[in-house]
């Protein structure tokens, strides 16, 4: 999921082989390990899909207005566990 610099989100480089379709929800994966998995990101609002290649891209609708948000909570270490 990157951003557009311009307030919107998209997904590059998405296989043509997966399904997807208008509406579906993003959530994170986990596999970086950088983001816990489940995390909602938004939804699928286009797909640009050529004629020809082997990937398509989302433009994706953010769960949240970034621009409204007035705290955020940063998690730096995900071993939550007590010491």
């Amino acid at each position: 999921l990157k951003g557009d610099g311009r307030g919107g989100l998209y997904v590059d480089f998405y296989d043509r082989l997966d399904a997807v379709d208008i509406n579906d929800v993003i959530i994170t994966s986990g596999m970086g390990q950088l983001f816990p998995k489940g995390i909602r990101c938004g939804t699928v609002k286009e797909i640009q899909a050529p004629p020809t290649g082997l990937f398509q891209k989302l433009i994706i609708e953010g769960a949240v207005d970034t621009y409204k948000l007035e705290q955020v909570l940063v998690v730096t270490d995900m071993n939550l566990s007590e010491h």
